[in-house]
């Protein structure tokens, strides 16, 4: 018995790094990890909110979410919580639960795209990465448009455009973006949405951090500036409010001219389907949603921004110092991206690179080709581990330079 040919045609990644880890393990040496974007397990439990669920649990929430009044009470606290806090207008039936913002795109690409179909994405970006894995079932492709990083990684109008297609069916952002750090303006933001408007094509913004900027910045979300683009924001717990393992994200698509009725009925029937994306949210975690959106924002998040800017700037001046690194200052996000000015002098590649440092030192980052062309020869790494961690990783990542430098 064969499996679907759209799983025929799927392709995995290999993972470099994983034999050598093993290897490291098994010897016993600890590896100072820092690849993961997870709060929770860099010592930020943000434990106020569990009173929600251990509410919710204690209430008897047990049963089927769609047999619970907790599925549209949470959309309504969504809708509110989204005009609190980001000036953005839904209604309620434009919100869709899911078990994260994973699932959220899962739901998206599976309602929106054919063989063939093309969706353009910001290189260097997350979404070159995992999120679009699974594309070779769907046989549609993703467009990078390159930015770069003396231009602070900020897209270029003109560039966005060269890369639309007759083929073309949404441009996808994430403001701000994983791994830079960037943080997109206003003026940006609508000069796209006034080329997806001209194309007559949807934006996909992915908004997770929208809320963890610094230096007292704030992001604009694309919901608020989208005028009549038809257009769907993501978005979830998972990052400001520290609950990755929750699993609760949800879309919030914007269509006030109705332009787009058939594909917002694709994605609440692929959201609601049978054993599909909100089926698959629990009950406690809903009726906790509810509380939390409702209460929110908290006092919690707003120092987590504080601390991580702290480490921001505590990994800024590292970097400084350390000859052979660059790095463009983040301005929100968990992220950095600095580039090792060694590659392709010391190191062929970032990889290369990589490896070094993991069987040498220990350290393990994120490689950046992995997030696309323009990431070459750079890494990402997080803000988020106190700054006695990244004292020590930043040591060793010294270390491991200077002695590359004087072999050759």
């Amino acid at each position: 018995m064969k499996p679907s040919l759209r799983w025929e045609r799927y392709k995995t990644t290999k993972n470099t790094f994983l034999p050598i880890i093993q290897q490291l393990e098994k010897s016993g040496k600890k590896i100072l990890d820092l690849t993961s974007g997870d709060p929770v397990i860099h010592g930020f439990p943000n434990e106020s909110i569990n009173k929600y669920l251990i509410k919710a649990i204690k209430d008897g929430w047990n049963m089927y979410a769609n047999s619970s009044p907790w599925l549209n009470k949470v959309k309504e606290t969504i809708v509110d919580y989204e005009k609190r806090t980001r000036s953005s207008t839904y209604i309620p039936d434009n919100i869709l639960i899911t078990p994260g913002t994973a699932s959220a795109l899962f739901v998206l690409h599976y309602s929106l795209l054919d063989a063939g179909d093309e969706v353009i994405a910001l290189d260097p970006s997350h979404y070159l990465g995992a999120p679009t894995s699974y594309w070779s079932c769907f046989r549609a492709n993703v467009i990078p448009c390159p930015t770069k990083q003396e231009h602070e990684w900020i897209a270029d109008p003109d560039e966005l455009t060269s890369k639309i297609t007759k083929k073309t069916k949404a441009i996808f952002i994430n403001n701000p973006n994983n791994p830079t750090g960037a943080v997109y303006d206003e003026k940006l933001l609508k000069k796209v949405v006034n080329i997806a408007g001209e194309h007559d094509l949807l934006l996909i913004s992915d908004e997770i951090y929208g809320l963890i900027v610094f230096d007292e910045k704030k992001v604009t979300s694309l919901g608020a500036i989208a005028n009549d683009v038809p257009s769907v924001i993501l978005n979830g717990i998972s990052k400001v409010f520290m609950r990755t393992g929750w699993r609760f994200g949800y879309m919030c698509i914007h269509d006030p001219d109705d332009k787009v009725p058939e594909l917002i009925k694709a994605m609440k029937y692929a959201a609601t389907a049978y054993g599909h994306a909100t089926r698959g949210v629990a009950t406690p975690i809903l009726a906790a949603a509810t509380m939390m959106f409702k209460d929110a924002p908290f006092e919690s998040s707003r120092k987590f921004v504080i601390e991580l800017q702290k480490r921001r700037d505590y990994i800024m001046r590292r970097i400084d110092e350390i000859e052979g690194l660059s790095c463009v200052r983040p301005n929100g996000a968990l992220y950095a991206f600095p580039q090792v000015e060694l590659i392709p002098s010391v190191w062929k590649s970032d990889e290369e690179f990589l490896i070094d440092l993991l069987k040498e030192e220990q350290v393990l980052f994120s490689s950046g080709s992995s997030y696309g062309k323009q990431g070459f020869g750079h890494f990402r790494t997080l803000l988020m581990p106190e700054i006695k961690i990244q004292e020590e990783i930043y040591n060793r990542l010294e270390r491991l330079i200077k002695n590359h430098i004087s072999l050759n």
